[in-house]
């Protein structure tokens, strides 16, 4: 089927998806003094709320991808590994969409009514932050360690992978693991291709 062949390159698109939306709305200010996020939302409310939506798509895009691994993986071992590397794909969409939900909701309201007050502005911006900077990391790496560990286990050639998978995961758990977020544009795009590559070289059935 079409759709199985070109589902792991919603890898690629989270990754895409993610970008534009920082193009877009490229504050990244980690907490902010109140005036200056009253202010931030004032500039552009409009583009504040394209960027949301947009990591709202790249969720989707995350979930979707994690369905293609899921598949992918569940012939290693007892099927444990996926199930963990889809609960964690799941658990980082689910945060990104938390984050970016509240986010566009500090815009609209100063876009329909013209006023926010700083208090519920700041309580927004920075639950939009956490949920994307310091939580989704550890859904990531639920993710991207099940992953690697799946490749270990698998005794593939390209364990070096596995190991930088594992080194992922490990930093992401960290308290730095809003650093080591920016890996996971880089590992899950990657993923993407090498799965969709594996899908395009695999024999199909020849029609009737």
């Amino acid at each position: 089927m079409w759709e199985s062949r070109v589902a792991p390159l919603s890898g690629v698109v989270f990754g895409l998806l993610l970008i534009a939306s920082y193009l877009v709305d490229p504050n990244t200010d980690f907490m902010p003094p109140p005036g200056e996020i009253v202010a931030y939302l004032e500039n552009s409310p409009l583009l504040v709320m394209l960027g949301g939506y947009l990591r709202m798509l790249a969720a989707v895009a995350l979930v979707w991808f994690t369905g293609t691994l899921y598949q992918s993986m569940k012939t290693v071992g007892d099927g444990r590994l996926a199930i963990l590397a889809f609960g964690g794909g799941v658990m980082a969409a689910s945060l990104i969409l938390i984050g970016s939900a509240a986010i566009v909701a500090a815009a609209e309201r100063l876009f329909v009514t013209d006023a926010i007050d700083a208090a519920s502005a700041t309580a927004l911006v920075d639950l939009a932050s956490i949920s994307v900077g310091n939580a989704a990391p550890f859904g990531f790496a639920v993710l991207i360690g099940a992953a690697g560990i799946a490749l270990l286990a698998a005794q593939r050639p390209n364990r070096r992978i596995g190991w930088v998978s594992v080194a992922i995961a490990l930093g992401l758990l960290s308290p730095y693991g809003w650093v080591v977020l920016a890996a996971t544009l880089i590992w899950v795009p990657a993923a993407g291709i090498w799965l969709y590559r594996s899908e395009s070289e695999r024999p199909q059935l020849a029609k009737v």
